[in-house]
């Protein structure tokens, strides 16, 4: 059932990253990571249906019913501001005479206090909240930043040794074959001077023995040429003799 795909793809088993890295050996943990990722966004594609129109009707249904009550919100702040910005400024007897009107303008006044109390109290915590998740989002950054410098370090360490390690197999192969071929130069010179002694003495026999014939060519007999060669003890290249007339 493992390696069949219509199996595997009809099993309802949770697949994770540490199965995945178990099934497939040397795989990294971010790569694994990726490709359930992956895998899941492509499943989602598949088996969910596309968006059509008809299903955005109760999120627009929505979207307007909270329009609705911001309008009417933001309409009775209006009326409320614009109550408080046309009543006359308290400060003698005169302007508001009515028990009636003080004790409502009263009650508006601590209303206001109150909602004024709130704001600020909201105000204060919600800068509070932001401050503290700045704090939180400058540690998470701080945190990941010098957890990627260290991977970054130590990948780069790894690399350098590994160059050096190769710089210096090729530095000991460059030494074994300048080596070899300095071998091989002196070798290529010392059969060079034995071709050059070995031409040599070949065109001196090859002289003598020219001048004999002419010798025996004069004199009206032919020579018999003897040539010695006699063995190196060296079992270096021998020595070619020159060649020696007969005696009588």
């Amino acid at each position: 059932a493992v390696y069949n795909r219509k199996a595997m793809c009809a099993s309802a088993r949770l697949v994770s990253s540490n199965l995945l890295m178990e099934m497939v050996p040397d795989i990294p943990v971010s790569q694994a990571e990726r490709t359930l990722h992956n895998s899941r966004v492509e499943h989602l594609k598949e088996s969910e249906p596309a968006f059509r129109v008809d299903e955005a009707h109760a999120l627009l249904t929505g979207m307007e019913a909270n329009t609705r009550k911001i309008r009417n919100g933001l309409f009775f702040a209006f009326d409320v501001v614009h109550y408080f910005d046309s009543r006359p400024v308290p400060g003698t007897d005169d302007i508001v005479t009515d028990s009636n009107e003080k004790a409502i303008f009263k009650l508006a006044l601590k209303e206001a206090i109150d909602e004024e109390e709130s704001l600020a109290e909201f105000v204060s915590s919600a800068q509070c909240e932001e401050k503290e998740s700045d704090k939180n989002v400058v540690s998470f950054v701080e945190f990941q930043t010098a957890r990627l410098s260290s991977d970054v370090a130590e990948t780069l360490a790894q690399s350098l040794e590994n160059l050096e390690k190769r710089q210096a197999r090729i530095e000991e192969r460059e030494e074994s074959m300048s080596v070899a071929v300095r071998h091989m130069h002196a070798r290529l010179l010392q059969l060079q001077g034995d071709a050059k002694t070995i031409a040599r003495r070949l065109e001196k026999a090859l002289f003598i023995r020219q001048q004999i014939r002419k010798a025996s060519r004069w004199r009206g007999k032919k020579a018999k040429i003897v040539y010695g060669i006699p063995e190196s003890s060296t079992g270096s290249v021998p020595e070619i003799f020159p060649p020696s007339m007969p005696s009588g």
